[in-house]
């Protein structure tokens, strides 16, 4: 009987060959004895994030609620101020401010708070109230003396004397076209002779013009919120003396009173004065921060530049 020569390759393929069929066969034996774990279920797994957490869930932000109230803003705090709509960058530039010595002591001034948009002014501008103590002082009118309206029994033994007369309301009449007043000159009583102009407007431009220290255009008085533009046709400008004030001397308070100065040139005059001393003219200003040639073209007639 002859043998059979095999090369090393054949035996290692039937040797190949021969541990699949054994595994195939014990795989088979195992599934037949164990027929209840052919079927693994797998649970899903959760999804993970990279850092090994469960992703929030999203949920509905609520808007924030805006309210609006009265409000005094020398007095207001910071819930106060957060519940009107006011951003808490507003709020601390507004503590920031007080913080400093500085009142609001008109409305107005508070439309100069960094970061206050057209539309939050509109809306907060009839809210504000300005208590009595942060007020500018201001002369007091006394009354005309009249007759109460009650009727009270006159003392006993006492001379009953006539009640004062009444005071007569004068009407005056309106401006006609081609009649003009001088805004720098002219009283409360005058300026409601404008057609358009009452009591209110007629206080506004008295009080922005002392604020100011006169009107160097007749232009000026337009930026009196809310001024009829139709009036002033009838206004004209004397070139009066403006009043200046000396920027090398006023106090950092007065210095932010005037309409014209903001709350970032303000303190940029009062660092320059403190670290370099003091401003010798328009050059100067124009290298301070959050100075524009257009803000110090209208600052420059009100400005005294002696040490």
């Amino acid at each position: 009987m002859s043998r059979i020569y095999l090369s090393q390759s054949e035996k290692r393929g039937m040797l190949a060959v021969g541990v699949a069929l054994v595994l195939v066969a014990s795989v088979a034996v195992w599934l037949w004895y164990h027929p209840e774990e052919q079927v693994v279920a797998v649970a899903p797994m959760p999804v993970q994030t990279s850092y090994g957490r469960k992703p929030a869930k999203p949920f509905a932000v609520p808007e924030r609620r805006v309210e609006t109230f009265s409000f005094d803003p020398n007095t207001a705090d910071s819930t106060t101020l957060l519940r009107l709509g006011l951003t808490p960058a507003m709020v601390r530039g507004i503590y920031k401010y007080r913080a400093m010595g500085y009142v609001y002591s008109f409305p107005e001034d508070f439309s100069r708070v960094p970061g206050m948009t057209r539309g939050m002014w509109n809306r907060l501008a009839p809210m504000i109230t300005i208590a009595p103590e942060f007020q500018p002082m201001e002369p007091i009118e006394r009354p005309h003396p009249s007759k109460s309206s009650g009727t009270t029994a006159a003392p006993l033994n006492t001379v009953e004397t006539p009640p004062a007369a009444q005071p007569v309301a004068v009407c005056r009449p309106k401006l006609r076209v081609g009649q003009t007043i001088d805004v720098n000159t002219a009283d409360t009583t005058l300026l409601k002779q404008v057609p358009g102009i009452g009591s209110y407007y007629a206080a506004q431009v008295v009080r922005y013009r002392e604020r100011l220290g006169g009107f160097a255009g007749v232009e000026q008085v337009a930026e009196v919120k809310g001024f009829p533009a139709e009036a002033l046709d009838f206004l004209t400008a004397s070139q009066l003396p403006l009043r200046k004030f000396s920027i090398n001397k006023i106090s950092r308070r007065a210095l932010l009173s005037h309409p014209y100065m903001s709350v970032e040139q303000a303190r940029s005059v009062w660092e320059y004065r403190c670290n370099e001393g003091s401003l010798h003219g328009e050059s100067d200003l124009l290298l301070l921060p959050g100075f524009r040639p257009s803000d110090v073209e209208r600052l420059l007639p009100y400005l005294d530049f002696s040490e």
